[in-house]
């Protein structure tokens, strides 16, 4: 094998001396490479390629020297050795090259020189063996560190004890373990002792001396009490070392911290017993199955069904319990388990016990595995369910029956004939009572005697069936039986051995048990269903149920067939009546298709009679226009979402497109609380709202005429007013003038007499006056026409207590803006209307009238504290307090407003008026 080239860089300024290394190298043997560099710049360029095994250096070369180039290279190439060669140094500078890490010191001397090849490699050699050793020492160490970190986790410490010199050495992680300070306690076989639980310490150092004696190695589990009084578990192995002699040299060994195993092994243990305990005290059946089937282990709830005591139990098979194709059975499903590794759950299936006894159970199986997944058993849990599994099928029958009991209400509830109800009665028993004959019977209402309506007839043909009627009739009418029994007391009669009862009418010999249950609504008995039965006591509570429910819906039918022909015959008397009725009547359902229309609501409408039964009342007979908002209430109506009304009124539409106007009178129709339709009857009063238009038309016509006629009288006022004013008034004026300067003229010459009837005329014109401006007063106050209502109404207030001596007074606040002036007329003639009433007929003291802005609204109010009236007496014509209140609504209505009067006997009366400002 090709050794490897030694790379060695060569450091001299000096070619002589390169010569002599040069050929010393290359005439050895080895294989080496020669770099060389004379001068420091091509040392430093050559030292960069770091792929050197060694450098020699002279000591003294031009421009540094190789002390130099030992640190250089020990800083570029650390590790890499260097060998200082050279021919003038000393003892001292080699002493301080290899001081500083050089490998060797060589004189440049042909002998030394031809030694070159050999010092090299031994300084390699030197290197490699310093490597090997820091390596190892470095390995010593992490081994050291990683057996310290493992004991540290796995809290195992180790020992060792020298049996010539009786020393004991432990690790850190051992001192640990016993709660011990290594610096402070030197351990001894004696601490050890005196440290191991005061229960085990006999055992413990009886086992350890008998390894020492006889030269066995042991392991053992014991207590320890640490310094702290904790006890702790640990786990001790040991190992015996002898000499060459064979005698025992020292004992070593490992020793584990079990504490927590030990207690989670203490638990364990525990919570077995508890499960042990549970599983025992558990209702279900488990088993612990092996592969082969064998029972590992089972409940008590096992041992006792299956009546074994546990030591007999353990060890057997399904086919050394159950019966061979039950074991068979079993066996397979284990299997299934077995190599699925798969549970089965919820398997329902039926057994049979040793006692031969047939159960029903629901079990689950489920793979029993070690830690590593694999299967050894299987647990099998079973839980009883045959009360659970005979409910169900109680339940299923009974579902049954309660199905065919309501299919046959259904059937009976569309009979009317009596004997179609019986046979409907006889074909539903055999679905739902196990017995072998039925009869069905009726009392005949006329003689009171008992009608065979139908009986069972299977495999019979219809010859034989009516032939087996006659018989059976003739026998239930000449002697009583139970049949006749039950009609005649109301009562079920059950005979579980009718063989031994007097009272019963043979049929079969064969028969053993009959049921009678009486067909009766209330206490009035119909007739009676009989089942017979060949097994003894075949029929029980649950029959006796079944059989009174199936007879209580034969009654229904059975009412109804005897009231149809009442219903009808009533059905008839009453379409009479509501076709001589000359109001339309009508009934819709909740949908608003019409049930129920008379002959007078289709000769209204111009169809035929019985043309628009079934049909819908809004798309067929309401308008289109109003046809969405009237089928909108009808149905809020049928919701209950709106309260019923009794009257309303809306247009129909007639065949030929002509609109009628109809005031329905409506009554809701119930059934158990719930709204089912509705019942109504329309009066045509086309023509009377035509004729009520007309008056609403004629009274709008005379509110307007009257406004205007009251519009007029204003005028009018205003105009005789203006021209008693004007005229009468200035006149009036201009003579009391001239008389006063009359007076004053001829008062020197006058006589008394004289004066005095001059004065007198002067004091008619003054009289005159007043007179005249009190009748424009009342005529047409100016005050209204210069400041407003609030204004004439205090000027008026003063002058009415002033006249009248009632006091009164005028409250509120102005108007903002002037109201129109009808509507100040208006106000204002109401207020001069009801001070008069009161002036008249309340014979008050106080009267106070407000007057309030109420944004869009004036509010006028005038209040007395008078004697009040009745509004319910009537009024006599011509009576002024009726035409005064009369006139206050029309002057109100005139401007859009309205009054409301509350009176009340000896407490006065208030007039509310609110008119609108516009």
């Amino acid at each position: 094998m090709e050794e490897k080239t030694i790379r060695v860089l060569y450091v001299d300024d000096y070619p002589l001396d390169r010569a002599l290394v040069r050929d010393a190298l290359v005439s050895d043997e080895e294989n080496f490479e020669l770099v060389e560099a004379s001068s420091r710049a091509e040392f430093d360029n050559l030292l960069e390629a770091k792929k050197y095994d060694l450098v020699l250096s002279d000591f003294n070369i031009l421009g540094f020297t190789g002390l130099q180039v030992l640190d250089a290279v020990q800083q570029k190439l650390p590790g890499t050795p260097v060998i200082i060669v050279t021919g003038t140094g000393s003892e001292e500078v080699a002493a301080e090259a290899i001081k500083r890490g050089a490998a060797d010191y060589v004189i440049k001397s042909p002998s030394h020189i031809r030694r070159l090849p050999h010092i090299i490699k031994s300084a390699l050699e030197a290197l490699h063996l310093r490597s090997d050793r820091l390596k190892a020492r470095t390995a010593l160490r992490e081994s050291e560190e990683l057996l310290r970190q493992a004991q540290n986790v796995a809290h195992i410490g180790n020992w060792k004890y020298n049996a010539n010199f009786g020393e004991l050495y432990w690790s850190d992680e051992l001192y640990r373990i016993y709660g011990l300070d290594q610096e402070k306690t030197a351990i001894t076989l004696e601490i050890a002792a005196e440290m191991t639980h005061p229960d085990d310490r006999e055992s413990t150092l009886e086992i350890f001396h008998n390894a020492l004696q006889n030269q066995l190695e042991y392991e053992i589990e014991y207590r320890i009490i640490r310094p702290d009084n904790e006890v702790r578990y640990v786990q001790s192995i040991a190992r015996i070392e002898a000499d060459l002699q064979g005698e025992v040299a020292s004992v070593y060994g490992t020793v584990q911290d079990i504490t927590e195993r030990k207690l989670v092994d203490q638990r364990l243990m525990a919570q077995r017993k508890d499960y042990g305990t549970i599983i025992d005290a558990m209702p279900n059946l488990i088993w612990y199955l092996e592969l082969d089937g064998k029972v590992l282990r089972a409940n008590k709830a096992v041992s006792d069904m299956l009546g074994l005591p546990f030591d007999e139990l353990i060890g057997k098979t399904g086919f050394d319990i159950f019966p061979t194709y039950q074991a068979e059975k079993f066996q397979k499903d284990n299997l299934e388990v077995f190599q699925s590794k798969k549970p089965m759950l919820g398997i329902i299936e039926e057994y049979q016990m040793p006692s031969g006894e047939m159960r029903w159970s629901q079990t689950d199986k489920l793979p029993y595995t070690d830690h590593d997944g694999a299967v050894l058993g299987v647990i099998v849990i079973s839980q009883d369910i045959t009360d659970r599994q005979h409910a169900e099928e109680a339940r299923v029958r009974y579902t049954r029956q309660l199905e065919t009991l309501h299919q046959t209400g259904l059937i009976l509830g569309q009979l009317q004939d009596p004997i179609d109800i019986g046979e409907s009665v006889i074909g539903s028993l055999s679905e739902m009572l196990k017995y072998q004959q039925g009869a069905f019977v009726v009392k005949n209402l006329d003689k009171g005697d008992l009608d065979l309506l139908a009986y069972d007839r299977t495999g019979l043909s219809d010859a034989d069936y009516q032939k087996l009627l006659g018989q059976l009739q003739n026998k239930l009418r000449s002697k009583p039986g139970l049949i006749s029994y039950a009609v005649e007391h109301g009562e079920v009669v059950c005979v579980g051995n009718v063989q031994d009862d007097p009272r019963y009418i043979e049929v079969s010999a064969e028969i053993r048990s009959e049921l009678v249950v009486p067909v009766k609504i209330s206490d009035q008995v119909l007739g009676a269903i009989s089942v017979l039965s060949k097994e003894s006591d075949a029929f029980g509570p649950e029959d006796e149920r079944l059989l009174s429910t199936l007879a209580s819906q034969a009654a229904n039918a059975l009412k109804n067939t005897q009231t149809t022909e009442t219903l009808r015959q009533s059905k008839e008397t009453a379409e009479r009546y509501l076709n001589i009725a000359a109001e339309i009547i009508i009934s819709l359902d909740i949908r608003g298709d019409i049930s129920l229309l008379n002959e007078s609501g289709h000769r209204l409408l111009g169809y035929q009679p019985g043309e628009l039964i079934g049909e819908n009342w809004f798309n067929t007979c309401v308008p289109a226009a109003v046809r969405a908002e009237i089928t909108d209430v009808y149905r809020r109506l049928m919701g209950g979402e709106v309260e019923e009304f009794k009257r309303y009124e809306n247009a129909v539409l007639t065949q030929n497109g002509d609109e009628r106007i109809i005031l329905w009178h409506n009554t809701l129709l119930e059934e158990d609380g719930r709204i089912v339709g509705l019942l109504s009857s329309g009066e045509d009063i086309t023509e009377r709202k035509f004729y009520e238009q007309e008056i609403l038309r004629n009274r709008e016509e005379l509110r307007i005429l009257t406004t205007r006629l009251a519009e007029a009288e204003e005028n009018e006022r205003r105009c005789i007013a203006r021209e008693l004013h004007d005229q009468v008034g200035q006149s009036l004026a201009v003579l009391g003038f001239s008389l006063n300067v009359i007076r004053e003229r001829v008062a020197p010459t006058a006589s008394e007499s004289d004066l005095s009837s001059v004065d007198d005329s002067i004091s008619m014109v003054d009289e005159i006056s007043n007179t005249l401006r009190s009748v424009m007063d009342d005529l047409r106050p100016s005050v209204l026409d210069d400041y407003g209502l609030f204004s004439a109404l205090s000027w008026y207030g003063d002058r009415y207590a002033e006249q009248t001596g009632i006091q009164t007074q005028v409250i509120g606040n102005k108007i903002d803006s002037r109201l129109a002036g009808n509507i100040e007329n208006a106000l204002f003639r109401i207020a001069q209307e009801a001070l008069a009433n009161v002036t008249r007929h309340a014979q008050a003291k106080h009267v106070a009238i407000a007057l309030h802005d109420k944004g869009e609204f004036v509010e006028m109010l005038i209040r007395d504290d008078g004697s009040g009236f009745e509004e319910t007496v009537p009024i006599e014509i011509g009576e002024r307090r009726g035409w005064g209140l009369v006139n206050m609504r029309e002057r109100a209505e005139m401007i859009g407003g309205n009054i409301v009067v509350e009176t009340t006997i000896k407490q006065g009366t208030t007039i509310k008026v609110v008119v609108p400002k516009g």
